[in-house]
């Protein structure tokens, strides 16, 4: 078979998805490591039978809806290329603008502690890292599978171990570590919205994405009530949340001692934030 009859049954394949060509490429890129331009230049070259295998495998388990995240195992996220796999949420550009903000408020403290709560990936606490050097980055996730992905993304990406808490939320960290941020993008997404997600998200693991309750603020409420225990004063939390939880969050953040409380909108204008500081509780 030659690529360019490979491309053709990929395309064929998956003619379904909205961008079936791209889709294609970046599976014969993955396999075959061919960019875009190689796979013009050797259009004519054959293909062995079990590269051709493997590649029309990994396009049947795309349209099913495997995100194709998990099939190439890498994921860019501000401006870092991480490893994701099936224990991990996907970055997404939507987050880039949390690590943004606890950037542009952590360049004026030195040596500041930071944690990122729920790390998933570890794409906010490498990419704190990366754009804050002189940072202490702590981490922390429920799952064993989770942190470990996040710690060797930290690794691989930075040169250095971050400080990692296997466990509930705040519940593994020690009492007297206190910080100068918080970042955190919990699961938050309603069970009654569940339903209606794309059929790639769900393939996503459900305990990373359903935050509980019916409103699906139920770990949020947690986290901005649980906060003020380790949070210095004048420190910053900042919470990633869908836009229908942004004026509930803000209520539940201005009751529990912080101040200067505010919505923060993503690239596509929605609210996709909620940052403040914390005084007292």
């Amino acid at each position: 078979m030659t690529l360019k009859r490979l491309k053709w049954e990929l395309i064929s394949t998956l003619k379904d998805l909205d961008l079936p060509d791209l889709e294609a490429r970046l599976i014969i890129r993955h396999v075959l490591s061919l960019s875009d331009m190689e796979q013009i230049i050797r259009a004519d070259d054959g293909i062995s039978d079990e590269d051709a295998v493997i590649c029309l495998d990994l396009a049947r388990k795309r349209i099913n809806g495997t995100p194709m995240s998990y099939i190439t195992g890498k994921k860019e996220f501000y401006g870092l290329e991480f490893t994701v796999n099936e224990n991990v949420l996907i970055p997404r550009p939507e987050t880039e603008i949390l690590v943004f903000e606890a950037i542009s408020y952590l360049k004026g403290i030195t040596k500041p502690v930071v944690l990122d709560l729920c790390t998933g990936s570890g794409c906010i606490a490498a990419s704190v890292q990366k754009n804050i050097p002189d940072a202490e980055v702590c981490i922390s996730d429920i799952s064993k599978e989770a942190l470990e992905t996040a710690l060797s993304n930290f690794k691989r990406l930075t040169g250095k171990y971050p400080k990692a808490f296997l466990g509930d939320l705040f519940s593994p960290i020690e009492s007297n570590l206190l910080f100068d941020a918080i970042c955190t993008n919990p699961p938050y997404i309603a069970e009654k919205w569940y339903g209606g997600l794309e059929k790639d998200v769900k393939k996503e693991p459900q305990s990373a994405l359903i935050g509980g309750g019916e409103d699906g603020l139920d770990i949020i409420r947690r986290i901005i009530s649980e906060s003020g225990r380790h949070i210095k004063r004048g420190g910053l939390l900042i919470i990633e949340a869908d836009y229908r939880q942004i004026s509930a969050i803000k209520n539940l953040m201005e009751q529990n001692g912080f101040t200067d409380v505010s919505a923060v909108k993503d690239l596509a204008g929605k609210e996709r934030c909620v940052r403040g500081i914390f005084q007292s509780s």
